[in-house]
């Protein structure tokens, strides 16, 4: 359902019309950053087919225990990470990935896929958009 917003007229105080706005389909909230006591934690939600998935974005220890930070030939400073995906009444699905310390954002490049909780209207997960991404065969 479109949450509905009302316009009203600053100098006489009427009622205009009213904006709907649209719901939002994805979500990513990050709750701890990388290098805070309780290490770094996202949560991730899209809709798919009507239905909540919901997942987790974290360190594992494997993870924890290898080099902390690594930089990439383009100057990227990044760790990687690890995304528990959980559909309804399906087993969950664990895809690894690496989160950029600079933007904030996971990336799942295998699934093209990515994390960004600085995105508008509470973050955004979903599809990664980019022209010079080829699927592998």
């Amino acid at each position: 359902m479109a949450r509905k917003t009302v316009v009203i007229d600053t100098e006489t105080g009427e009622v205009i019309g009213e904006k709907k706005r649209k719901k939002g389909r994805s979500g990513c909230k990050l709750h701890y950053d990388f290098g805070s006591e309780k290490g770094l934690f996202m949560t991730v939600w899209k809709v798919i087919g009507g239905a909540m998935c919901k997942g987790k974005i974290f360190r594992s220890e494997k993870q924890q225990k290898e080099s902390a930070v690594k930089t990439a030939k383009s100057g990227m400073e990044y760790v990687t990470v690890t995304l528990v995906f959980e559909k309804p009444l399906s087993s969950p699905v664990i895809m690894h990935g690496i989160f950029d310390l600079e933007s904030k954002r996971a990336m799942f490049p295998q699934q093209n896929m990515i994390a960004n909780p600085r995105a508008n209207n509470g973050g955004y997960f979903g599809k990664r958009y980019s022209k010079k991404f080829k699927p592998r065969k």
